[in-house]
């Protein structure tokens, strides 16, 4: 079965790109070969400013701290989406705002981040 995305999220992904809002990808997966290829499959690496892919192991606080030295974005000027609550309570103690979110069928995935920019 091929990947995809929710329904229209691919036309919303470029048209925030298209009003200047960077994205990075901060995931945890034991096995990058495969998060990558799941992501190109889904056309959407090319819109990443950067992607943090590392090992179960690795806090996600880590992932911040590269995506802030990659880019410049202060944490309070970054949107975090993320399907585990934990996420999102360490990552807001660095004044990352957060969301959480849970697909229909339970089934995880990685995070996006959002920032540098304004939705208008």
């Amino acid at each position: 079965e091929m990947p995809s995305l929710f329904p229209q999220a691919t036309r919303i992904l470029y048209a925030l790109k298209d009003k200047g809002i960077d994205m990075a990808i901060a995931s945890r997966s034991p096995t990058l070969g495969i998060a990558t290829t799941f992501l190109d499959r889904l056309g959407i690496r090319s819109i990443s400013v950067a992607e943090e892919i590392f090992s179960s192991w690795t806090h996600k606080t880590e992932h911040f701290q590269r995506i802030h030295r990659k880019t410049g974005i202060p944490f309070d000027s970054m949107l975090f989406f993320d399907d585990e609550d934990r996420n999102i309570e360490v990552v807001s103690k660095m004044g990352v705002v957060g969301w959480c979110w849970v697909s229909g069928d339970g089934d995880g995935g990685g995070g996006w981040v959002f920032g540098g920019g304004v939705v208008r």
